[in-house]
């Protein structure tokens, strides 16, 4: 990220963590720039693609798909519905706008992924 960012805006949306807990993390790596847009402690996977767009956004790490929740599906945060629709929206977004995305899951200790093996099994 700390490369491409270098060419291109990236962002970093975190679920599980604060604006400034992911900014302390960035600048002790040294990923900290004018191109990196940090969005902590986002819930709805729609709203995070909103303001990705409208940062003109290039990559997103979206961390941790589990813990969002797609307003166009039903079942609670972490379920396998959840993560098929904020998995399908990421990826729409991604083909309208000619951009990419790093998705981070969470595993169980059984060594599952949270939310269903579909994110697991879909790449594009």
């Amino acid at each position: 990220m700390n490369t491409l960012s270098k060419r291109r805006k990236t962002a970093y949306a975190s679920s599980e963590q604060s604006v400034d807990s992911v900014g302390r993390i960035a600048k002790r790596v040294g990923a900290n720039s004018d191109n990196v847009l940090v969005l902590g402690n986002q819930c709805e996977i729609e709203k995070t693609i909103d303001e990705i767009r409208s940062e003109r956004v290039f990559c997103t790490v979206y961390d941790s798909l589990q813990k969002y929740v797609a307003r166009m599906s039903g079942g609670v945060p972490g379920s396998a519905a959840q993560g098929k629709a904020g998995q399908d929206a990421i990826k729409d977004d991604c083909r309208t706008r000619n951009s990419c995305a790093i998705i981070v899951n969470q595993m169980a200790r059984s060594g599952e992924f949270k939310g269903g093996t579909d994110v697991e099994h879909d790449v594009d």
